[in-house]
């Protein structure tokens, strides 16, 4: 008998997917979202960019309010999660302890209620690892899955067609929704930055968005853009602006909307700063907002930290401050 069964579910899963019938008649439903905008249902979506920009960290804060009952993710970083699922976080790059720290870290910053995710440490390729992962997937209601990152779970040579092709398969046998976080490269065509390896990890994605990050030196945070670079059956969304900030023992971190206009070029706000005055001499705060095009707001705060490190300085002009470049730093 168990053989008898053994021979049938192979026959089974030789047969694949059975045929059926589709018509112009068929209801339809629009696109779906667990998380809008950056996850459509039951597809895989890619976040790509440097290393360091925050892929890791938005991938982790998406599987947290995915799987919670937080009703503050408008407010603070403008998604509406949709559909709530078991998340699966499989980990090729880092480990239990470290995602446990950003978790809890992201909780206390956030103001996030309890909240626990099922975790896998992965070291082989997810198509060889596939049916484990299915079993896991079964076994505990999983709706969503972060791959963490592709060119793990990918193996072999990424600029190659087969390891893509048969991670998509692999996913494709699973049946969720899935976000896979990649790195970058430039496209020697357009000079512009594509996720890095084959051109099929682009195409067979549903929804790719690049995730650029600006950093101030010596700053406890980041800013992020996000920008969408690829979609298939829905609208392609404006870019976001997001801010991520920690304190000194990283024990609370905290990711907001922020405006989007400061990554529209590759200098940073304070370089900006810096060249400005130097060419200007002297300029206030809504001055200097203008000629390096962002809010008054980015601007007190980039210059607070410039003066702490003591590369501007301020004199008293009426009610308001001319600040100046400090040349001898």
């Amino acid at each position: 008998l168990i053989e008898a069964m053994a021979w049938a579910v192979l026959d089974r899963i030789r047969q694949g997917e059975p045929v059926i019938v589709i018509s112009t008649e068929d209801e339809v439903e629009p696109q779906s979202y667990l998380l809008e905008p950056i996850l459509p249902e039951d597809e895989p979506t890619i976040i790509y960019g440097l290393g360091g920009s925050g892929k890791s960290l938005f991938a982790l804060t998406c599987s947290m309010i995915i799987q919670l009952p937080w009703t503050e993710a408008k407010e603070r970083l403008d998604m509406i999660v949709k559909k709530r699922k078991g998340v699966l976080y499989l980990d090729w790059e880092s480990n239990y302890k470290t995602i446990t720290r950003r978790m809890k870290a992201l909780r206390t910053g956030m103001g996030m209620p309890y909240v626990s995710l099922h975790y896998r440490a992965c070291a082989i390729p997810l198509a060889d690892d596939c049916e484990a992962i299915r079993r896991a997937i079964m076994d505990n209601d999983i709706g969503f899955v972060v791959i963490d990152s592709v060119a793990a779970a990918c193996g072999g040579d990424l600029n190659a067609a087969e390891p893509a092709l048969r991670m998509f398969a692999a996913l494709r046998e699973l049946k969720v929704t899935s976000l896979i976080v990649a790195h970058t490269s430039k496209n020697p065509a357009t000079k512009e930055s594509t996720v890095y390896g084959s051109g099929f990890f682009n195409f067979y994605a549903r929804s790719v968005w690049e995730m650029k990050k600006r950093q101030e030196p010596g700053q406890r945070g980041l800013h992020c853009g996000l920008y969408h670079r690829k979609v298939n059956d829905s609208e392609e969304f404006a870019p976001r602006g997001l801010t991520v900030t920690w304190n000194q023992d990283r024990t609370e971190t905290r990711m907001e909307t922020c405006q989007i206009m400061e990554f529209a070029t590759d200098k940073s706000i304070s370089v900006k700063i810096i060249e400005a005055l130097l060419s200007a001499g002297k300029l206030n705060v809504k001055q200097l907002a203008i000629v390096c095009g962002t809010t008054d707001a980015t601007i007190r705060d980039t210059l607070a930290m410039l003066k702490e490190g003591g590369k501007v300085a301020a004199e008293r002009d009426g009610k308001s401050n001319l600040w100046f470049a400090v040349h001898n730093v």
